[in-house]
C-alpha cells in the first residue's frame, strides 16, 4: 500500500476540538514537530517512521486530549501541564476487547487473556509470568540518530487493577520491534475494551537527559523571577 502522514498530537490549546475521534492508521511516515529547548517555538521537524509488521498491526492514532476522570470535573482541563501530557504523544489502540483474569500466582498459566474476537495471532498474551500480561503492537518504529520513544501507558489515565510498565525504546538503531507489558497489581479481572489505548509513544532525547546538569539555587538568587513569582502568589490570592 501506499504511504500517508498521520497527523500530528492535538495541542493543548485545541482540547475538545478533536471530540475523541480516532483517525485511521498509517504505514508511514510519521511527521512530528518538536521544540528546540534553547530557543521556545523554533520548529525542529524529524520523522518518526511506522513500520507496519503485517496485518496484525494494531490502530494507531493521534492522542486523545480527553480523560473519562476530567470530564466528570471539567476544570481539570484548564489545568494546561496535564492537558498537554494528555496529547503529548499517539497511542496504540486495542484491535479487540480483552478480558485479563489473573489469580495471583507466580506462573505463565495463572494469567488467562481472552480475546472478544479470534484472530490468528493474539495480540495479548501472558509471556514473563508474575501477572504481567503482554501485548505485541505489530510496528516497528524508526526515529532519526539520537531520538528514542518513551513507551507507557496514557498520561493521567489510571486502570483499576493494572498498571502499565514504561520503557525507554532506542529506535535509533533498534532493528526489532517493542512489546507493551502491564502488570496486574492483585488477582481478578481487568479489560480493555476494542479501541482502548494499552501503549502511549512520544519522542525524547537520551543525550539531552543525560548531559543536563541541575543547578540549585534559592529563589532569591533569582530576583526577576522571584518577583514573577510574588506577582502571581497575588493574583491568585485575589
Amino acid at each position: 500500500g501506499g504511504a500517508s502522514p498521520l497527523p500530528t498530537p492535538t495541542h493543548a490549546s485545541a482540547i475538545g476540538a478533536a471530540g475523541g475521534r480516532h483517525r485511521a492508521p498509517v504505514i508511514r511516515p510519521l511527521t512530528a514537530v518538536l521544540h528546540n529547548g534553547t530557543r521556545p517555538g523554533f520548529p525542529m521537524t524529524f520523522e518518526l517512521t511506522c513500520h507496519r509488521l503485517g496485518p496484525n498491526s494494531v490502530p494507531l492514532a493521534p492522542a486523545r486530549p480527553e480523560r473519562p476522570i476530567f470530564d466528570r470535573n471539567r476544570h481539570a482541563y484548564r489545568c494546561l501541564p496535564v492537558s498537554t501530557a494528555n496529547a503529548a504523544g499517539w497511542e496504540l489502540l486495542c484491535p479487540t476487547g480483552v478480558t485479563i483474569e489473573w489469580s495471583g500466582e507466580a506462573g505463565l498459566d495463572a494469567l488467562t487473556v481472552t480475546h472478544d474476537e479470534t484472530a490468528p495471532h493474539p495480540f495479548a498474551v501472558s509471556n514473563f509470568a508474575q501477572g504481567i500480561v503482554t501485548f505485541d503492537t505489530g510496528w516497528l518504529f524508526k526515529t532519526p540518530k539520537g531520538h528514542a520513544l518513551w513507551a507507557m501507558g496514557s498520561p493521567n489515565e489510571p486502570k483499576d487493577g493494572i498498571s502499565p510498565l514504561t520503557g525507554v525504546i532506542e529506535t535509533d538503531w533498534l532493528p526489532y520491534p517493542f512489546t507493551m507489558n502491564w502488570q496486574m497489581t492483585r488477582p481478578g479481572k481487568v479489560r480493555f475494551e476494542k479501541g482502548e489505548p494499552f501503549c502511549f509513544i512520544t519522542p525524547t532525547r537520551l543525550a539531552e537527559i543525560q548531559a543536563c546538569q541541575p543547578t540549585e539555587l534559592n529563589i532569591g538568587d533569582a530576583p526577576l523571577l522571584e518577583a514573577d513569582l510574588a506577582a502571581w502568589t497575588e493574583d491568585r490570592r485575589a
